[in-house]
């Protein structure tokens, strides 16, 4: 019930009043608190020939019913205007609907871990389903986002996600809900477990589809832009860290390391922090390229670099993948 009807229906129960006794206007209440009483005398009500004048007192709970009503109005006002009962109906629809709208502007979209990054914010954008569009132009898969809790202009895969499916340590497909104390900067809890990550529920909403797709163009233009799709490589090799004051890819830059090279393996000459092939690099070229600018790095600034590319399998001399 809007809140001008609850009053007027609340004072016809304390004070007994009949419908047409409510029909109020100001100049027919006496404000001037004779012993802290105000004084509501109707202009005109059914009996007055019977019984004379009717005078009903207002104590505190009737005149804090009315006070809303009666600021700011002149004495022939109505102190409950229809005008003002249709205004705050139209309030509660608008607020009720608004209300409706967001209860269906949420909802979740459950996705296979070999799914494309890329390939799904595309999907997810002609179909108007917003969330993950900082991801777009981001190589990889969904499960490897999920794993490493990729990060980008600002956000992270985490901020977006509500559930996990994994096979666990005891083959065991279980689900996952999420927990914030789970994540932090690239770290997640997948890797301190042995688990196979199976699917993931992201948490999105309803957007203009051309906004979507806009902001995702210039995800794009920024990624081509920093040179991140010229050669191959695989992202940023080293973390950030913000207690190093600068990104990892500026403290390599200034210390003269962009275009340092190890076989087919180079720092890239425009970014500090992408290791490109420029041409059957070996992973060792790429690991020994790493591990010389971590040195130096250390060297000059103090400073540990953490590797972000994962080194998996055997290294021995002579058993290289290129």
């Amino acid at each position: 019930m809007p809140p001008m009807l609850r009053a007027m229906v609340q004072l016809q129960r304390l004070l007994g009043m009949r419908p047409s006794e409510i029909i109020m206007r100001v100049g027919d209440i006496d404000r001037s608190k004779n012993n802290g009483l105000w004084y509501y005398l109707p202009g005109s009500y059914k009996t007055a020939r019977y019984v004379g004048k009717i005078i009903f007192p207002l104590g505190k709970p009737e005149q804090e019913l009315l006070m809303p009503y009666l600021e700011g109005k002149k004495p022939e006002s109505a102190v409950f205007s229809p005008r003002t009962a249709q205004d705050e109906r139209n309030a509660e629809k608008r607020e009720n609907r608004k209300t409706s709208e967001q209860e269906r502007d949420l909802f979740s979209v459950s996705v296979l871990a070999g799914t494309s990054v890329d390939g799904l914010c595309s999907r997810l954008a002609e179909r108007g389903l917003s969330g993950l569009e900082f991801l777009a132009g981001m190589p990889g898969s969904v499960g490897g986002a999920l794993w490493m809790n990729a990060r980008c202009y600002e956000r992270s895969v985490s901020d977006v996600l509500l559930e996990t499916e994994v096979l666990d340590e005891n083959y065991g497909i279980v689900t996952l809900p999420f927990r914030t104390e789970d994540f932090s900067y690239k770290k997640s809890p997948f890797q301190t477990r042995k688990l196979l990550i199976l699917s993931a529920r992201f948490g999105v909403k309803f957007r203009d589809i051309l906004d979507m797709k806009k902001e995702m163009a210039d995800y794009h233009r920024d990624r081509e832009e920093k040179g991140h799709y010229r050669y191959p490589s695989a992202g940023s090799a080293f973390k950030n860290n913000r207690s190093f004051g600068a990104s990892t890819g500026k403290i390599i830059g200034d210390l003269g390391l962009r275009g340092l090279s190890q076989g087919k393996a180079l720092v890239a000459p425009w970014h500090g922090n992408l290791i490109i092939n420029t041409g059957g690099a070996s992973s060792s070229d790429i690991r020994s390229l790493m591990e010389e600018v971590a040195r130096r790095v250390k060297t000059e600034k103090g400073l540990d670099l953490e590797p972000e590319i994962l080194f998996v399998g055997e290294w021995e001399p002579g058993n290289e993948e290129q």
